[in-house]
């Protein structure tokens, strides 16, 4: 893992973790140009990536909670209308099918969401609803609604999605819904990461679906697949693009990141160091506070004793003296 992190770019990661990279890439010109080279690097035949998909409109904004569970409305009535011979239905049915791709007359056939998927369906409805209900109405989501995948050849792969062909039904239904409502809201894709080893195919698709909260599952995305899965295709790859890469990057951010990461962890050795000399020195102040009571006492008693002493010393040199004082001869 610390791989990969080491050969990602920081400003990059911070909004990618942050959910908020979308509405950034439009303000922040560093992180635009910093997408913009990704972009341009993936236009080949094959550039092992992980990308991600988010829901918003041109300005990076997501669609508020009260959009979204109207859109979730529309789209359990969609699936639950098929095979119905409701006419009303499957004419609307029948423009959300033809918002992408070519147009579909109506019919009791859908073309997202199959009868073997309808669990899975139920589950995002539910998930989604019930994060949707805790957040503020009318205001646009801070994390969009997301999709992250992997892509040996992102250039067709990224196609495919936006034609909705062999592509997430879920995220596939959902966009189709607000583009057939005549709404700004569809699906942005970015490239947030290079693969430089043949096992970051499966690990970091696993590491950004982790960072990028878009399983179905936390009620942030449209991903229900178990990340690192479908990689088939990375073992195709010759092994001098490898090679290649791993001189790209180690020039490009990976001897700057690590030389980075070296100096925050001295730091934080530095820090842990100190506290716990602080802590040991709190503990022989307490422990000396907590024995001052015991050493006043004993000083005390120690006062007294010396008082006593001395004390009963005067009164016998006082009786004494008494009878040096008496005349006997009276």
């Amino acid at each position: 893992m610390m791989l990969m992190l080491m050969t990602s770019d920081a400003l990059l990661l911070k909004h990618f973790v942050a959910g908020d990279l979308p509405f950034e890439v439009k303000r922040n010109q560093a992180l635009a140009s910093r997408l913009k080279i990704l972009e341009k690097s993936y236009d080949k035949n094959e550039r092992p990536t992980i990308y991600v998909h988010y829901l918003v409109n041109s300005q990076g904004v997501s669609p508020t909670p009260a959009e979204i569970q109207a859109v979730l409305e529309i789209a359990e009535e969609y699936v639950d209308s098929g095979g119905k011979g409701n006419a009303k239905k499957n004419y609307a049915a029948a423009k959300i099918d033809s918002a992408v791709g070519s147009p579909r007359a109506p019919s009791d056939k859908r073309r997202d969401v199959k009868d073997s998927q309808l669990t899975v369906f139920r589950d995002f409805l539910r998930y989604t609803r019930d994060r949707m209900k805790m957040l503020p109405a009318n205001q646009g989501v801070e994390r969009p609604m997301t999709e992250v995948g992997y892509a040996t050849k992102p250039t067709d792969r990224l196609k495919q999605h936006r034609s909705h062909s062999s592509s997430n039904y879920l995220m596939n239904l959902v966009e189709a819904i607000f583009i057939s409502r005549g709404t700004k809201y569809k699906m942005q894709h970015y490239v947030v990461f290079e693969c430089i080893h043949i096992p970051h195919a499966m690990f970091a698709e696993i590491l950004y679906s982790r960072l990028g909260l878009c399983y179905t599952t936390q009620g942030g995305g449209f991903s229900h697949h178990a990340a690192g899965e479908s990689h088939g295709g990375v073992e195709k790859v010759a092994l001098q693009y490898w090679e290649n890469m791993q001189k790209v990057y180690k020039g490009l951010c990976f001897t700057k990141n690590i030389k980075q990461e070296i100096c925050i962890l001295g730091y934080k050795s530095d820090v842990m160091e100190a506290i716990v000399n602080t802590v040991e020195l709190q503990d022989h102040a307490i422990n000396y506070l907590n024995s001052m009571p015991k050493a006043v006492d004993e000083e005390k008693k120690a006062v007294e004793r010396h008082l006593a002493e001395n004390f009963a010393v005067t009164e016998t040199d006082r009786n004494i003296q008494r009878l040096f004082d008496l005349d006997l001869d009276d």
